[in-house]
């Protein structure tokens, strides 16, 4: 196998173990073997083993010497933590958006990512996002965001209440809206309000249920050293 067939297929181990991470097929504190994963991918060892190397370093799954590795759970700290974030890149993505200006043709495409994989309102809904980080022109702005998607989509999938989806549609439209008008202030508080909103659905999320933890986790393990 040359390098090039080689690294081909360590990125689509690395997109099968993400796309799995996102839609919790590898739920949070579950453990996981280079074997396990070859087999549900039906790749051979190497091209897995250097995947799940890539999504160590990309903090998504944990290194267990001699154990495999265990993904990254989710707990207090990683919900407060990765909305800071997020709030933070998208704040500097809105406002090279609102400077670059977008076109009625963008709206059309915002209403295209709302529409598609309808019956999906997570990957929708940031795919949505997406278009922002698309339009604002900044590749380190946009390539940040490609990491925290991944740890944002599975974040949603496992601690938004079913109840509260519908905070996943509310004020994006109007976000985008504000975009297309360049109206910086406007924009930036429908971002501020729907991530606010978030964050408290999914710190309710989490604390609610034991239902949502593997048999790896127990309650304790959820605050993240810290207290709601």
């Amino acid at each position: 196998m040359t390098t090039s067939r080689r690294e081909t297929r360590t990125v689509q181990a690395y997109q099968a173990i993400l796309d799995r991470l996102m839609r919790l097929v590898y739920p949070p504190g579950v453990c996981l073997t280079e074997a396990e994963v070859a087999s549900d991918l039906q790749m051979t060892k190497t091209p897995v083993r250097e995947a799940l190397l890539m999504a160590s370093a990309d903090q998504l799954v944990i290194a267990r010497p001699g154990a495999g590795y265990q993904v990254t759970p989710i707990t207090l700290r990683t919900i407060r933590d990765l909305c800071a974030y997020w709030q933070l890149l998208e704040s500097a993505a809105v406002r090279a958006a609102c400077a670059k200006g977008l076109t009625e043709f963008d709206a059309i495409a915002l209403a295209e990512a709302l529409a598609v994989d309808s019956d999906d309102p997570f990957r929708a809904h940031t795919g949505a996002h997406h278009l922002i980080f698309d339009h604002a022109g900044e590749f380190y702005l946009w390539r940040e965001w490609q990491r925290i998607q991944v740890e944002l989509e599975r974040l949603l999938r496992f601690a938004l209440p079913s109840e509260a989806t519908d905070l996943l549609s509310q004020r994006t439209e109007a976000l985008f809206t504000n975009v297309l008008r360049a109206d910086v202030t406007a924009a930036i508080t429908e971002l501020d309000g729907h991530i606010a909103d978030l964050q408290a659905a999914l710190i309710d999320g989490l604390l609610s249920s034991d239902t949502r933890l593997p048999p790896s986790l127990s309650r304790g393990d959820i605050s993240g050293g810290d207290r709601p």
